[in-house]
């Protein structure tokens, strides 16, 4: 399973806009909600190139939760509900970026009404956006983590980028 943890209920769907995006709630929940914001992402399908893309890209517009599937699966197992979204449009894309994740947060409380906390984060891009979404919606969220990090050799400039923006 993509999140190998018991007990969990995952809710998918797509927004009027066109944006994809995950609810998953803990059976045993702990009333906090935290929403991740993925970095940019590549806004056209690309043949190989070196540097740029190795192994060549397809655009993604898939939903992501947490950073990675086993991040998400220690929140969930700690009960954290997680929430994303994958974005209508990949590339710059902070005000898509916003809306989408305002979205999914009206989605998981709809779905969800014994949410009582919610927590966002999100790295490079998502980073920026989160720290936006924060400062456009006053009282949405009740912590942020604006991660400005990678992981990635092909991602630096990007985040660099976002960290000199940020700063």
């Amino acid at each position: 399973p993509k999140y190998p943890v018991y007990d969990v209920q995952l809710c998918k769907g797509t927004d009027q806009f066109g944006a994809k995006y995950e609810i998953a709630m803990p059976k045993k929940f702990n009333g906090t909600l935290i929403v991740w914001a993925h970095g940019i992402r590549k806004n056209s399908n690309l043949p190989p190139i070196p540097v740029v893309a190795p192994k060549g890209y397809i655009v993604d517009n898939s939903a992501e939760i947490a950073p990675t599937p086993d991040i998400a699966a220690k929140l969930l197992k700690q009960g954290f509900a997680l929430a994303g979204s994958g974005v209508q449009t990949q590339g710059w894309n902070q005000e898509e970026q916003v809306l989408a994740t305002t979205i999914v947060i009206d989605q998981a409380i709809t779905k969800f009404p014994q949410i009582d906390r919610i927590a966002a984060w999100g790295a490079s891009l998502g980073a920026l956006s989160t720290q936006l979404l924060a400062e456009s919606n006053p009282g949405l969220v009740d912590a942020v983590a604006p991660l400005c990090l990678s992981d990635s050799v092909e991602a630096n400039a990007i985040t660099y980028a976002s960290d000199a923006l940020w700063l």
